[in-house]
């Protein structure tokens, strides 16, 4: 189930579940994943099958959920070529 209201997403970008937690496809490719923690925290792994791996930390997963999001809109071509892109919004 897509957490993020379909149109807040680029065309082709979904979140889905992954264990406990959302990984962000892109054309089915995860190109970042969101994991609870303790206390309600969570951690964002961007570009988690690169070399180029960025984690940020948030109170909640609605917080990395939107945190994500804004990465993914901002990076949208890059991401789609499958180029790793920087963490930095």
């Amino acid at each position: 189930m897509d957490p993020r209201p379909p149109s807040r997403l680029p065309r082709g970008f979904r979140f889905d579940a992954i264990g406990d937690g959302q990984a962000l496809l892109v054309d089915g490719r995860v190109v970042a994943d969101i994991m609870p923690l303790d206390h309600g925290q969570c951690r964002a792994c961007l570009n988690p099958l690169s070399f180029s791996i960025r984690y940020a930390h948030f109170d909640s997963m609605d917080a990395a959920i939107a945190y994500v999001t804004d990465w993914a809109i901002q990076w949208e071509a890059r991401l789609r070529d499958g180029v790793h892109v920087p963490s930095a919004l």
